[in-house]
């Protein structure tokens, strides 16, 4: 379980289940994950460039171990 995992949330409530998931990720051997709370709404009406540009940045993380 050492791929890269990424657990974005919105100011919903439910960041301490977010950071409970990271948490277990990181106790089973996970070394990256990337946690990120972000202000804004759940459907991240004012923030979708942001999250746009975090996944992004989680899928090529991954796809640059796999062609290396």
């Amino acid at each position: 379980m050492n791929e890269t995992r990424g657990a974005m949330v919105s100011d919903d409530g439910l960041a301490p289940g977010t950071d409970a998931l990271a948490e277990a990720i990181r106790k089973d051997g996970g070394t990256k994950v990337k946690t990120l709370h972000v202000a804004t709404d759940p459907s991240w009406s004012d923030a979708r460039v942001r999250l746009q540009a975090e996944v992004f940045g989680v899928v090529g993380d991954v796809a640059n171990r796999m062609i290396t």
